[in-house]
């Protein structure tokens, strides 16, 4: 059973849990205000004023809880370089075509990116953007395709900060 909760009435760990798993936020310090989290979450675009909770009020609605024990097993010998994260911002794009979100998948791990948000990813999500390529043929004074083209990222972006440990 689910149930909508106040953002003035959520718990730390409800909001915390909300960022992660509805907002794909990473706010993993134990010591993160409830203020910072909410101005994480409307800073990500989140503009309701409720979260929505099992009963229990563990998760948010239509999400499960993944047992890192599983992803770790998916992962086998890779579990650990999954803890290690980076802070980037790919940034929005004025063109009509693409999208608002990057998604990247490593090894099956799929996350969304949300454009013009910083946020921690997983370092190995990091590597694969950074070594995304996409072809871009060239075109002459006229707008006509010479034939040539070049490799170009696909999705330009900015490091924040250094590689940390996520717990």
């Amino acid at each position: 059973m689910k149930k909508h909760v106040p953002l003035s009435e959520a718990s730390v760990e409800q909001l915390r849990e909300f960022a992660k798993t509805a907002q794909g936020l990473d706010i993993h310090h134990a010591t993160t205000k409830k203020e910072s989290i909410l101005a994480r979450l409307q800073e990500s675009g989140y503009s309701r004023d409720y979260i929505t909770v099992d009963e229990d009020g563990a998760l948010p609605q239509g999400l499960k809880k993944t047992d890192p024990g599983d992803m770790r097993m998916a992962l086998g010998e890779n579990a650990e370089s999954f803890k290690k994260r980076i802070r980037i911002l790919i940034p929005e794009s004025d063109d009509q075509n693409m999208l608002k979100y990057a998604p990247v998948s490593v090894n099956g791990y799929a996350i969304i990116i949300r454009r013009g948000v910083a946020v921690d990813i997983p370092y190995p999500h990091y590597r694969a953007l950074m070594t995304s390529r996409e072809k871009v043929y060239e075109t002459d004074a006229d707008g006509r395709l010479t034939g040539e083209y070049r490799f170009v990222p696909a999705y330009p972006l900015q490091v924040l900060s250094d590689v940390m440990e996520h717990p």
